[in-house]
C-alpha cells in the first residue's frame, strides 16, 4: 500500500469551514495493551496515544471509543 500524501482541503469541511483548513493525512492507528497509537508515517513529528483509564493523562474515552469501533470493525482488535 502506497503512503498517501498530507493534503489540505480544496473545498472545506462538508463547504462549511475556509478552503484550506481542513488536513487529511494518511493516519496508522493500532492497540498495544491498554493503549491506541496514532500516526501519520508521513509526518515524523506525530506519534501519540489515547487511553481510557480515568486519571491518565491520555485519557479521552469519546476518541478511544471511537477508534476502538474503528479497529473491530476491521477485524484489528483482538
Amino acid at each position: 500500500m502506497a503512503l498517501q500524501e498530507t493534503k489540505t482541503s480544496k473545498k472545506g469541511y462538508a463547504g462549511r469551514k475556509p478552503k484550506g483548513k481542513t488536513v487529511y493525512a494518511h493516519m496508522g492507528i493500532w492497540r498495544d495493551g491498554e493503549n491506541i497509537h496514532i500516526t501519520a508515517p508521513k509526518e515524523k513529528y506525530l506519534h501519540t496515544t489515547v487511553n481510557s483509564n480515568p486519571g491518565s493523562e491520555r485519557c479521552h474515552k469519546n476518541l478511544y471509543g471511537k477508534l476502538r469501533r474503528l479497529l473491530e470493525e476491521n477485524g484489528c482488535w483482538e
